[in-house]
This record gives structure tokens, C-alpha cells and sequence, in this order.
């Protein structure tokens, strides 16, 4: 039972995520890689979280979105934004 349960989340978060680059590839154009580097620090939190803190999961998870929420508003004024006036085939180039 444990096992698939750990299966089902693993895979609600790859759809998850295939979701979110489709939906962004679609109207944007542009790919972004992003992606993977913001959920890899929202788990890793986590994960910090759980081990440290010693909170239950959903506190940990609710804390984990909130880290990479204000991760992703960083990585958007900092790159995105300030690089955004590029030219159309070297845009993506700022979502690595």
C-alpha cells in the first residue's frame, strides 16, 4: 500500500509538471527549464524542513510552496524581466 501511494505522488507531480510546461510552451513559445531546478528546491525545503523542524508533512509542504513561490518571483525580476527585451530565438536561452 505505502508503495503505491509514493507511486501516485510521484506521478501527480511529474503530470504536475508536464502540465506546467505545456501550458507555458503553448502560449508563450518558449520552453521553460526552469521548472525542475524550483520543484528540486521546493522538495529539498521540504525535506529540511520535515528533518529539522520536525513538522508533519502538509506544514512542511504548505512552507516548501511558499519558498518556491518567492524563488520563482526572484528568478523572474531578476532574469526574466531585466532580459526580457531579447530577441525571440534567444529568449529561452533566460529559462535555463
Amino acid at each position: 500500500m505505502q508503495q503505491l501511494i509514493f507511486g501516485l505522488a510521484n506521478g501527480s507531480i511529474y503530470a504536475l509538471l508536464a502540465l506546467a510546461i505545456g501550458m507555458v510552451s503553448s502560449t508563450t513559445g518558449i520552453v521553460n527549464f526552469a521548472y525542475a531546478s524550483t520543484v528540486m528546491m521546493g522538495a529539498m525545503v521540504s525535506w529540511w524542513v520535515m528533518a529539522i523542524y520536525h513538522m508533519s508533512y502538509i506544514p512542511a509542504l504548505l512552507v516548501a510552496i511558499a519558498v518556491s513561490v518567492v524563488l520563482n518571483i526572484v528568478i523572474y525580476e531578476t532574469c526574466v524581466k531585466k532580459l526580457g527585451n531579447l530577441l525571440d530565438n534567444v529568449a529561452w536561452i533566460i529559462t535555463l
